[in-house]
């Protein structure tokens, strides 16, 4: 259902993000 992707598109979206910020914290 739409509810479903919309859940999975915000999972994939708040772990990229996730990711970005300790990658960035990282370099810095």
């Amino acid at each position: 259902t739409l509810s479903e992707w919309g859940m999975i598109i915000l999972a994939c979206i708040l772990a990229g993000l996730t990711l970005w910020r300790m990658r960035r914290q990282g370099l810095v």
